[in-house]
């Protein structure tokens, strides 16, 4: 099925089918409706389709004989949209995964009529084409209705898209007696994710245009909070998602390489493991990370993960490496939201790869810090009412900071720093089970960090130790967040933000060449909390 609930290929009936025990619909359209062929050689080409169970003598259709035509949709579509009113009678009808398109007359409160003696069974999408955006609240209007009718109920239609109204519609459902039922559109206050949107156009029959109305365009009502499919919100919510992923990536690598500077009796700061020639060092550590960001959806993110490396080089002043990164975020939606809401959940999974270069350079007092690394993502979108997607994102992204260490003691540190970080993630469209479909830009984002970080070194039997506190302050720039879904046109959904951050963290040398690191920290914002746990293992040689 395609994003408007038919089918790429159909089947155009415009007569009279006649005497069909069972038609089965598998994996197509079934149009009723006017067709004609290229070569205009369709004869009763503007002709109404019709299940027809007998014919009178006279050869005409006998519209008194009871139905006898059982139609099967499976992972199919039945088209009754054009522009006249179907009257379908059947002897059973069954849908599995398929969508019925009906006419709507707002005007005279008339649709498209199924007529069923016999079973209603599955649940059948509706794609509902009133014929304005006329307001109706308060009608209903017949669509379907069964007798000898055992297995149909309230879930057997659900409206799944309405085009041109300004609010959705409703099914309501009556039991009018003991296995016979009926069903009826009624409009509700919810506002519509395709008001005002026209259909696409269908194959068109050699047929004059008519004279249409001059309809005035509904006023589209105006709501502060509007109601939305879930999918809608995990589409939103996918860049906030994307940027979380990896936020705190390079600053777990950092605290690998830079945590380890010690003051010397010349009075300037070297690595605690350098011991006069160049040397080596390998590190790894998991992590922790999660936070819960407010709008404009409410997101709240889990995401393990690990980064390692090792260094490719290393002298007194300079520092080369290579670091590779593995997470799985998990990030729930509940339906929240600052200017959307849903009232189903969902949930974005992402896995990332990605992998990079490290450059650190000290000199005296003075260091500086850069990487440059790339990757993927890989996102499964689901909401709590079974609709899935997934896409994948292409990642790449760099850092620089530079900062200053002053002795206040031999033992105690104040270190003054500025870093910005740069984050691009290019996400390909996503396209859904129930047919909506997200186009993503380009999304950039720039954090600026400065900081002062007071450390404290301990001496211990067996190497160096210290314990380090870190405030600082971060303002994000967010560019290409905007996200263009089927029926809502373009969204927003990043902020620029101005956060607070504090960490606090240590090292323990076990010996010469073996220490251990850990630490935590805790953003916050307007809209935005989150905190990092990590624990880290370095060997030097």
């Amino acid at each position: 099925m395609n994003e408007d609930g038919l089918t790429n290929q159909y089947i155009s009936i415009n007569n009279d089918i006649i005497n069909a025990g069972v038609v089965i619909v598998d994996a197509t359209t079934l149009r009723f409706g006017a067709y004609q062929h290229e070569d205009q050689t369709a004869n009763n080409w503007d002709g109404h389709g019709r299940f027809i169970a007998a014919l009178n003598a006279d050869g005409t259709a006998d519209l008194d004989a009871a139905a006898v035509t059982s139609l099967s949709l499976n992972n199919a579509a039945f088209d009754l949209y054009n522009q006249y009113q179907d009257t379908v009678e059947l002897a059973g009808y069954k849908a599995n995964n398929s969508f019925l398109h009906l006419d709507v007359d707002v005007e005279n409160l008339t649709a498209d009529v199924l007529k069923v003696n016999g079973n209603v069974e599955g649940t059948t999408k509706l794609v509902l084409y009133p014929t304005s955006g006329k307001d109706i609240r308060g009608e209903s209007i017949l669509f379907a209705q069964s007798e000898n009718d055992t297995t149909g109920n309230a879930d057997s239609f659900a409206v799944w898209r309405v085009y041109r109204s300004p609010y959705m519609f409703d099914v309501k459902y009556t039991q009018t007696a003991e296995n016979a039922n009926k069903w009826e559109l009624t409009m509700g206050d919810e506002a519509n994710e395709y008001a005002g949107v026209e259909p696409g156009e269908r194959p068109n029959p050699d047929v004059p245009d008519p004279e249409i109305p001059d309809v005035p365009t509904p006023e589209i009502p105006t709501v502060n909070n509007r109601k939305v499919a879930p999918e809608v919100i995990a589409y939103g919510a996918l860049p906030m998602a994307a940027i979380e992923q990896t936020r705190s990536m390079v600053d777990n690598v950092a605290n690998q390489i830079t945590n380890n500077r010690v003051y010397t009796r010349s009075c300037s700061f070297v690595d605690a493991y350098w011991n006069g020639e160049p040397h080596q060092q390998l590190w790894v550590n998991p992590t922790y990370y999660t936070s819960n960001y407010d709008a404009p959806f409410d997101i709240d993110a889990d995401i393990w993960g690990i980064e390692a490396g090792g260094d490719l080089q290393h002298d007194l002043n300079n520092k080369i490496g290579v670091f590779v990164s593995y997470r799985k975020g998990n990030y729930d939606m509940n339906g929240n939201g600052k200017h959307y809401y849903a009232t189903i959940g969902s949930e974005v999974d992402i896995d990332s790869y990605l992998a990079g270069l490290y450059y650190r350079y000290d000199k005296n007092n003075w260091y500086g810090f850069a990487t440059l690394y790339g990757g993927i993502q890989q996102a499964d979108i689901k909401t709590d009412d079974g609709i899935k997607s997934d896409t994948d994102g292409v990642e790449f992204g760099g850092s620089v900071e530079a900062g200053y260490d002053y002795a206040l003691t031999d033992t105690v540190y104040l270190t003054p720093s500025l870093g910005a970080f740069y984050t691009q993630v290019n996400y390909d469209d996503a396209t859904d089970s129930a047919g909506k479909r997200a186009k993503y830009s380009d999304l950039r984002q720039i954090e600026l960090e400065a900081g002062v970080k007071l450390t404290k070194v301990l001496k211990t039997d067996d190497g160096l130790a210290n314990v380090y506190l870190k405030p600082s302050i971060v303002q994000t720039f967010v560019d290409g967040d905007e996200v263009n879904i089927t029926g809502l046109g373009k969204v927003n959904t990043l902020d620029d933000d101005t956060l607070g951050r504090v960490e606090l963290g240590g090292r323990w040398g076990f010996t010469d060449q073996l220490s251990a690191y850990g630490w935590a920290n805790y953003t916050f914002g307007s809209d935005y909390d989150a905190a990092t746990f990590g624990l880290g293992l370095n060997y030097a040689w």
